[in-house]
C-alpha cells in the first residue's frame, strides 16, 4: 500500500510539473501569435500573414499538448487547467486583443497552474475555478439578453445541445488536421476555426433552443464557405428549415 501511495504521489508531482511547463511554454507561444498577428494585420503583408499563420500553428501544437499533459491530473486540477483554457481561448488564442475582459482569469489560472509542482494550494485553485465560473454565468447573461429564446414551448423538434457541440468538434479537428496547405484550408483556419472554437465554449453551459438554432445555422453557413467538398466526415442529421 506504501508503494502504491508513493507511486500516485509521484505519478501527480510529474504531472503538475508537466502541465505548468506546458502551460508556460503555451502562454509564450499565444503570446507571439498574437504579436504577429497584430503585425499583419497592420501592415497587410503576405509575409507578416504568412508568419503569423506559423506562430497559430505552433499554438495549435501546444494546445494538443495541454489536453495530453492533464490526463493524469486530479479532477480539481484538470478543471483548473480548462479554466486556463477557456480563458486563454477568449483572451489570446482568437483576437489580436482581449476585447472581454478575460486577460486577468488568464492570468490568475496561469499563476496558479505554474505554482503547482511545488504544491496545490486548494483556496487558490478554488478561488480561480469560481471567478470563472461567475464571469462565465455574466457572459451567458449577456448573451441570453441580447438573443432571447421563444417566449412559448410550441414550436420546431426540439435541438440535441450535446449533438452538436460533437458536430462542431468534430469539424474543428478536421479543419485542424488539414494539412494540404490550399487557400481554402488557410482561410479556413482564419476563420471558421475561431467561430467553432468560441462556439464549443458557449456550449459548454445550456443554452436556449432558440440560441441553438443560431449557431446550427451559422455553422452550416461556415461550413459551406470554408470546408472542403468531401465524401464523409462530419454529419449533419438535423434538416435545414424549409425541409
Amino acid at each position: 500500500m506504501k508503494v502504491l501511495m508513493w507511486w500516485l504521489s509521484a505519478r501527480r508531482r510529474a504531472a503538475r510539473v508537466e502541465i505548468a511547463a506546458v502551460v508556460e511554454e503555451a502562454r509564450k507561444a499565444l503570446i507571439e501569435h498574437q504579436k504577429l498577428a497584430r503585425t499583419a494585420q497592420i501592415t497587410g503583408s503576405a509575409d507578416d500573414q504568412w508568419a503569423a499563420d506559423e506562430a497559430r500553428r505552433r499554438c495549435q501544437h501546444q494546445w494538443f499538448a495541454i489536453g495530453d499533459a492533464m490526463r493524469a491530473l486530479p479532477k480539481r486540477e484538470r478543471e483548473l487547467v480548462e479554466v486556463w483554457d477557456r480563458a486563454a481561448a477568449m483572451a489570446w488564442w482568437h483576437r489580436t486583443s482581449d476585447r472581454q475582459g478575460w486577460a486577468c482569469f488568464e492570468a490568475a489560472a496561469a499563476q496558479v497552474i505554474a505554482a503547482l509542482p511545488g504544491g496545490v494550494d486548494s483556496d487558490a485553485v478554488a478561488a480561480v475555478i469560481e471567478a470563472s465560473a461567475r464571469r462565465f454565468d455574466v457572459e451567458l447573461q449577456r448573451r441570453s439578453d441580447v438573443n432571447p429564446g421563444p417566449s412559448t414551448p410550441s414550436g420546431p423538434e426540439l435541438m440535441d445541445q450535446e449533438k452538436l457541440v460533437r458536430l462542431l468538434r468534430e469539424n474543428l479537428l478536421e479543419v485542424l488536421a488539414d494539412e494540404s496547405g490550399s487557400a481554402r484550408a488557410d482561410m479556413a483556419l482564419r476563420h471558421l476555426e475561431p467561430w467553432l472554437c468560441e462556439s464549443v465554449v458557449e456550449l459548454a453551459k445550456p443554452q436556449s433552443q432558440h440560441r441553438l438554432r443560431e449557431i446550427l445555422d451559422r455553422w452550416r453557413a461556415l461550413r459551406a464557405q470554408f470546408s472542403p467538398p468531401r465524401i464523409g466526415g462530419p454529419s449533419d442529421p438535423t434538416p435545414a428549415r424549409g425541409e
